[in-house]
């Protein structure tokens, strides 16, 4: 379905072309359009917790975040399948949920091309991800992260006591669902107030280079985990994995070895032979290609069932790995060669 509305923004006509950047407001029922390289700068200023931010395709600089907003974009494929290029940020982005905050911080259809994220709050809230690439790393603190259908380069779960000045953030839990996840890291536990971990269903996650120690207390279940070195790759006795089959790239013992658990089954071989006998395409990396589908052979989707009958990884499961957006997207936007006053009319469609 597609929705065209007719917003007025003030200006002249020189200033825009048709693949202007656009960011829209949307506050309670009202509509607000800001473009150009600070849109979304601009739109963040002018909204306030739960207000939603829907961002053209092109490539924005990042903002740093401190209001529970909702911020969407076009989604993060090169070229997506409905034909509109993906919606970018470049630089790096703190997202800081302030403690007084009730609504939920959502992002939603954003490639992130070159800078870290880090993620905080003195009080657990809730943070939602979907659909948005990481390139750099993401950072979790004191945070209750649920994401879907992400690429995380590497994502890390830390307790951190200095960070911004003098705040202390807490605990921390990355839930994860059908994400691929380049390198896991969690800091571990060593008080009920600082219980750092990642829980990760039907993933794909690498555990280097910080190795299978790294990722303590952590929970795996219907997901692929690959591991490039017999030491950087056995999951800790703390940890807690079903459902799951692992690969090392090289080394022969089980990365379940600290962990008794008869539904997770190690794949026989290392390197172009393990990998073979899993994904049509993957093979022999110690860094997987973040555009990598992992996509299993036909006989592995059939052979490697979860706890629910489903083949293990991304494609399986109650949220199979999609590309496509579930969010409304500003496609197409139009300057009129018409002013009304001293503002210009400016068509967008939505769908």
């Amino acid at each position: 379905m597609i929705l065209s509305l007719i917003v007025a923004v003030a200006g002249t006509l020189s200033c825009f072309a048709q693949d202007d950047l656009v960011a829209t407001l949307n506050h309670g029922s009202s509509l607000t359009t800001y473009m150009g390289e600070d849109a979304l700068a601009q739109a963040y200023e002018a909204a306030v917790d739960g207000d939603v931010i829907t961002l053209s395709p092109g490539v924005f600089v990042a903002v740093d975040m401190k209001k529970a907003i909702i911020l969407r974009g076009a989604g993060y494929k090169p070229m997506a399948s409905n034909g509109y290029v993906s919606t970018q940020i470049t630089g790096s982005m703190s997202i800081e949920i302030p403690s007084s905050g009730t609504s939920v911080f959502t992002m939603e259809g954003l490639d992130f091309l070159n800078g870290n994220i880090t993620i905080c709050s003195d009080k657990k809230y809730d943070v939602v991800l979907s659909k948005c690439k990481f390139r750099r790393s993401v950072y979790g603190h004191g945070i209750n992260l649920k994401s879907t259908h992400c690429i995380f380069n590497e994502l890390n779960a830390y307790y951190c006591g200095s960070y911004n000045g003098s705040v202390i953030y807490r605990s921390t839990t990355l839930n994860c669902q059908s994400c691929m996840i380049n390198n896991a890291y969690s800091s571990g536990l060593n008080d009920d107030t600082k219980m750092n971990k990642i829980i990760a269903t039907n993933c794909i996650v690498g555990v280097y280079p910080n190795g299978g120690d790294g990722v303590p207390y952590s929970t795996f279940v219907n997901s692929i985990i690959i591991g490039a070195t017999m030491s950087h790759g056995i999951l800790p006795e703390t940890g807690t994995a079903h459902g799951c089959i692992g690969i090392l790239a090289n080394g022969t013992q089980s990365m379940f070895a600290n962990i008794i658990d008869p539904t997770n089954v190690m794949i026989d071989g290392t390197g172009d032979t393990a990998y073979a006998k899993i994904f049509k395409t993957l093979r022999n990396t110690q860094e997987p290609s973040l555009y990598e589908t992992f996509e299993l052979t036909d006989a592995a989707k059939t052979t490697y069932l979860g706890d629910d009958g489903t083949q293990v990884g991304i494609y399986g499961g109650t949220a199979p790995f999609t590309l496509e957006s579930t969010n409304p997207q500003v496609t197409k936007f139009v300057v009129s060669s018409t002013t009304e006053g001293s503002q210009l009319k400016v068509k967008i469609n939505v769908e």
